[in-house]
């Protein structure tokens, strides 16, 4: 089995570039761990690590003979019309942003890319083949007990807005759900990722990946449109600041139907519509749409780097970002404790769970001459010879 060049793609082994074509499968065809991945030799599937957006989707990782993760991943769909049609949807915009990748280096290196696409006989999607980050997603390091890497957040907000910027402007793009629960840690680009993960909390900055673009929108003309719009499915236009109305003409004029719970695109290959139970999702995604997606990340952030300890080395990055994030959301003033970097890492090494173990072995080897000693120096019973 050939092996892939230090620094390339892990699936260039497996996949040919040249021959790169789409995976056809069989009706019926469902991803089970450890079942090949059809048409691509020693590639198979690995365990399931998540789940789209309304359980629609399910996300496996992909693995070679050895079980070794590949750095690709496979998102399948359920065997649902809407599901099907989101999923067709989602891999549109992955192919604009893919030709956009070419051309733009922040594109490829800020979005998750695709590779291959699943279809069914009838040439309906059923999977998508798409790169793999290796690590976690921003909230759970951002939540971590002892988190007061200033660094981390100032490397997220520069990535996130060189890959924005980019794809607005060039390609209209909008994500509508641009959470960060869909920005993902990237460590291929330290030297040594397991030790750089382990740092992550104090210094480390690994590379941020945007994902998930099941609601996103490329729009045609996307700073065009000046004129009122018919808002009648929200509210009247005279309750909407320009900058909302604004937005919902663009929805009118570039395919939105008009009223909550149905959501369809100009382009007939990705058209889908959502039944009732979507309605509230939509509303929360049509609510939002002119607040833009980097209002509702600085919005995130202003909540979680409330009322944190910082290294005092950073007290100028920090009040400055705080500072920042308050003038962006209108949020309250946003708190902030100081502690030499020297200190805050004996706090961390003392919650590392895996020091908590060596001082747990350390004093039990200590404890047992203790116990020898005491066993030794205990007196005879009454009666004994």
């Amino acid at each position: 089995m050939p092996s892939a060049a230090i620094g390339a793609d892990p699936f260039l082994a497996f996949v040919n570039p040249d021959d790169a074509t789409d995976i056809r499968i069989q009706e019926g065809w469902t991803p089970k761990v450890g079942r090949p991945l059809p048409h691509v030799p020693g590639v198979f599937i690995g365990k399931r690590f998540g789940a789209g957006a309304l359980a629609m989707n399910q996300i496996f990782d992909l693995v070679d003979e050895r079980g070794k993760t590949v750095g690709q991943a496979l998102k399948v769909c359920k065997q649902s019309l809407a599901a099907r049609r989101s999923l067709a949807h989602e891999w549109k915009i992955f192919k604009d942003l893919g030709i956009l990748g070419e051309e733009y280096p922040a594109v490829r290196s800020h979005f998750l890319q695709a590779h291959r696409v699943l279809k069914m006989e009838n040439d309906q999607i059923a999977g998508i083949v798409m790169e793999k980050a290796n690590g976690t997603n921003v909230v759970k390091t951002l939540k971590r007990e002892g988190f007061c890497n200033v660094r981390y957040v100032i490397a997220l907000l520069r990535d996130l807005l060189v890959a924005l910027d980019v794809a607005q402007r060039v390609l209209g793009f909008a994500h509508y759900d641009l959470k960060l629960d869909n920005i993902m840690e990237h460590w291929s680009c330290c030297d040594d990722p397991e030790a750089a993960q382990e740092r992550v909390q104090l210094d480390a900055v690994p590379q941020f990946k945007l994902f998930d673009f099941g609601t996103a929108v490329i729009y045609p003309d996307p700073f065009s449109v000046k004129t009122a719009p018919d808002a009648r499915h929200l509210t009247s236009p005279e309750d909407q600041p320009p900058e909302a109305a604004d937005q919902l003409e663009r929805e009118r004029r570039y395919g939105n139907s008009g009223r909550p719970g149905v959501v369809t695109h100009s382009s007939d290959e990705s058209q889908f519509e959502f039944s009732q139970p979507y309605c509230c999702v939509r509303i929360y995604h049509m609510y939002w749409k002119r607040r833009g997606d980097v209002f509702r990340v600085l919005a995130s952030l202003s909540r979680l780097l409330d009322d944190i300890t910082w290294p005092t080395e950073d007290i100028e990055l920090v009040s400055l970002l705080l500072t920042v994030l308050e003038h962006c959301t209108n949020s309250k003033r946003l708190r902030a404790h100081f502690m030499p970097k020297a200190q805050l890492q004996r706090r961390l090494r003392l919650q590392d769970p895996s020091h908590q173990q060596q001082c747990a072995a350390k004093q039990q080897l200590q404890q047992k001459p203790q116990q020898q000693a005491r066993l030794v120096a205990a007196p005879a019973p009454a009666g004994a010879p």
